[in-house]
């Protein structure tokens, strides 16, 4: 599994298969984690812009999501909070800062947090 098919996996809420991948990609290649961190950030700037939105779908479009998973974000976004999405923004922009030696702490640590953050906003309610 590649890191672009990280995507549809967040997006399917499959992130068991999630954490997986990303622990997978670290033992291949443990310096490498800036495309799944783009990837991470990619889904959830995508969601935080929609939820913003007045038309949903029309923020993911300008967000650049393709239009064959659009209803696969707006699903995963079902019930969740804009505020909530906000924090992994810093979160995320966070764990950009530390792989680039910005701030310290442990990049795949972060990376593990933020996919069970994101694991949580998106929880379906019931």
């Amino acid at each position: 599994i590649s890191a672009f098919e990280l995507e549809d996996l967040i997006i399917q809420r499959n992130f068991k298969q999630v954490l997986k991948t990303i622990h997978h990609m670290r033992e291949q290649d443990r310096q490498n984690s800036a495309p799944i961190i783009w990837i991470i950030a990619k889904v959830i700037n995508s969601c935080s812009e929609s939820l913003k939105a007045t038309n949903k779908k029309s923020a993911l479009i300008k967000s650049g999501v393709w239009v064959s998973k659009i209803s696969l974000y707006l699903d995963l976004i079902k019930g969740a909070k804009k505020k909530e999405f906000l924090k992994l923004n810093e979160e995320i922009l966070n764990i950009d800062l530390i792989n680039k030696g910005v701030l310290k702490a442990e990049t795949w640590e972060q990376i593990d947090r933020v996919v069970i953050k994101l694991q949580d906003a998106t929880a379906l309610q019931n």
